[in-house]
């Protein structure tokens, strides 16, 4: 009997020290304003950022993309809590549509910031200073892991600009030396019902694209869990636990989603963390499309990641 209740006593404390472990991540384009047009209120987001801690966190790494530089420290004060002091780290680059990362300042130590990668290997990165990738890597005090999160918003007008770039992130990441979260909105036109993205994706996540085989990103698919042993051939153990939807709309003049199966914002792993265990979903709220003029077109992402 003393061996029975030990033996639960010892898978109990090894799932709470699993849990502990796990890293919380949220992603969203908060949709900054666009000229004289008002395309989202930056007192709504602050609260709806509140909310998103509240029904969901705390969260230990945040990504947000589409930040008005104005708005940038009012966001990241909304995510604090009594409990969780968050660094912020607001991108130089992308004019009005700036990229924010915060961090959990008790679990996370700043080890190094990029603020607006530049080049890799000689090669510059494609698209001017429009939204150059961020990051900051970390040392995690409750795993000992040094881990790099990452943010990017790929460009959207221009095909051969984004092609471009996400071949630069895949070669980066194949020579990053630690692990990577790295989060956004990548423009990747994933179609939920085709199953595939664009062009972009495709160069993004393939280590080769002339291999099928092999990949330099793994995306952590919504409502998919999966048990990886080889990330490079094939999973052990793949189990779908909710569904695919949108994560932006983009309405016609009719008030109708031109785009309704399409999924623009993602969490990927690289590196080590391929190998981890992970598991996303796409936040989706009452009423949040169509949106108006207050509230942003896209839906906010979370993942828990569990190095």
């Amino acid at each position: 009997m003393m061996s029975r209740i030990a033996t639960t006593a010892a898978l109990l404390l090894a799932a709470i020290h699993a849990n502990a472990d796990e890293v919380r991540v949220l992603t969203w384009n908060v949709e900054s304003s666009q000229g004289n047009r008002q395309t989202a209120e930056p007192a709504t987001i602050m609260g709806q950022l509140v909310e998103l801690q509240r029904d969901h966190g705390p969260f230990d790494l945040i990504g947000l993309t589409e930040v008005p530089g104005a708005s940038a420290i009012m966001y990241a004060t909304a995510l604090q809590t009594p409990e969780r002091t968050y660094a912020p780290v607001v991108s130089s680059t992308g004019g009005s549509d700036r990229m924010l990362i915060t961090y959990d300042t008790e679990r996370f130590q700043l080890v190094v910031k990029e603020d607006g990668l530049t080049s890799h290997n000689g090669q510059t990165f494609p698209g001017g200073n429009n939204r150059r990738p961020m990051f900051v890597t970390l040392d995690d005090r409750r795993t000992g892991k040094r881990l790099t999160f990452m943010v990017n918003h790929l460009n959207r007008g221009n095909d051969q600009t984004r092609r471009r770039q996400a071949v630069m992130l895949r070669q980066w990441v194949k020579d990053h030396p630690h692990p990577v979260i790295a989060v956004g909105d990548y423009n990747f036109d994933f179609d939920t019902l085709r199953l595939c993205g664009n062009q972009s994706m495709t160069l993004f996540m393939r280590d080769d694209p002339s291999d099928r085989g092999r990949f330099a990103w793994r995306w952590v698919i919504p409502g998919v869990e999966t048990n990886v042993t080889d990330y490079r051939r094939k999973n052990e153990k793949v189990e779908v636990i909710g569904e695919f939807c949108d994560t932006n709309w983009s309405g016609d003049q009719r008030g109708r989603d031109r785009y309704p199966t399409s999924i623009l914002d993602f969490v990927f792993l690289g590196g080590e963390a391929m190998s981890w265990g992970a598991t996303s979903e796409i936040i989706v709220r009452d009423d949040d499309f169509p949106d108006d003029e207050r509230t942003s077109d896209h839906r906010p992402v979370m993942a828990v990641v569990k190095p």
